[in-house]
């Protein structure tokens, strides 16, 4: 956390494949080490019947962040995505 209530990170493409993959880097900022490192990210799109199914890699999650937490964070994200292309 870089304060209770905020999250501040810095985020980067590595590798982008239209409509297939994409690789990215994430960088936590916080003064406290079991919440500050880099997080790689591999988002992989496959065609399905009826849209995209997403399948999301999270390598190097920093220790402080719970399973839970970190499930409620991707459900999000995938919600979100899903808003934007509908």
């Amino acid at each position: 956390k870089s304060t209770p209530n905020t999250d501040i990170i810095k985020g980067r493409f590595v590798e982008l494949v239209p409509g297939q993959r994409m690789v990215l880097s994430i960088d936590f900022v916080s003064d406290d080490l079991a919440f500050s490192g880099a997080m790689m990210m591999t988002w992989c799109l496959v065609a399905v019947k009826d849209g995209a199914k997403v399948t999301i890699v999270a390598e190097n999650v920093p220790a402080g962040i719970g399973h839970e937490e970190h499930e409620a964070g991707m459900a999000s994200s995938l919600a979100n995505l899903a808003t934007f292309v509908e």
